[in-house]
């Protein structure tokens, strides 16, 4: 789940689907699968043709057909529809997931970032900043940083984005993502020098940037 570079995104994806074969049925196998096949398609920027997404989606809703109850099957799975790019499908899954497990942190973050994608701001941050404060360790807290980064960066404030994608970057420097929304908000703040710095870390972290 923490893949942060792209030779962790096919290392994942590897197991993924030595669990799938060894439980074809199991439902959080297929679920990860398909989160895993997700994330190498997010560092695969030249050929996203290479991963299919109709595999992706396969996966996921074989995940969700053998365990529809299960929190973490509908957070993968809520994960994977907003990655590609269908929050609207995507929401009523993850508030299932909070539904089911109210304390699950990756579940409110995931639904705070889909909530983001369909312009729901305000209760997008509600939800990531809950997450923060149920598990503030969580391996996955980078992220969610750049998540709130990002919420910020579409409602205007770009000093507060560049705040919040610090702390990011302060727990992971290996994640580009990070640095490119950094970039985003130095660059629209009016800080030319400082994004040409932030991006020129995401291409050295990622090679098919240009």
């Amino acid at each position: 789940g923490a893949a942060q570079q792209k030779e962790g995104a096919l290392e994942a994806e590897r197991l993924a689907r030595l669990a799938v074969e060894q439980d074809p049925e199991s439902a959080l196998a297929n679920a990860v699968l398909a989160a895993t096949l997700m994330q190498k398609r997010g560092f695969n920027l030249k050929s996203r043709d290479e991963v299919s997404e109709q595999e992706i989606r396969a996966a996921g809703e074989k995940a969700l057909n053998l365990a529809p109850d299960d929190a973490m099957v509908n957070v993968i799975y809520g994960f994977v529809l907003t990655s590609l790019n269908d929050s609207e499908t995507a929401i009523p899954h993850l508030r299932r997931a909070v539904e089911i497990n109210p304390v699950n942190a990756r579940a409110h973050a995931h639904l705070g970032r889909a909530l983001r994608n369909a312009g729901e701001f305000e209760e997008a941050l509600s939800h990531i900043q809950h997450a923060l404060r149920i598990a503030p360790r969580d391996p996955m807290v980078f992220i969610w940083w750049g998540w709130i980064a990002t919420t910020l960066l579409l409602q205007g404030d770009y000093a507060e984005a560049i705040a919040a994608e610090k702390r990011g970057i302060a727990l992971s420097r290996r994640y580009y993502w990070n640095w490119l929304v950094l970039a985003a908000a130095y660059g629209l703040d009016g800080n030319v020098e400082e994004a040409k710095k932030a991006a020129k870390e995401a291409v050295n972290l990622n090679e098919d940037l240009s």
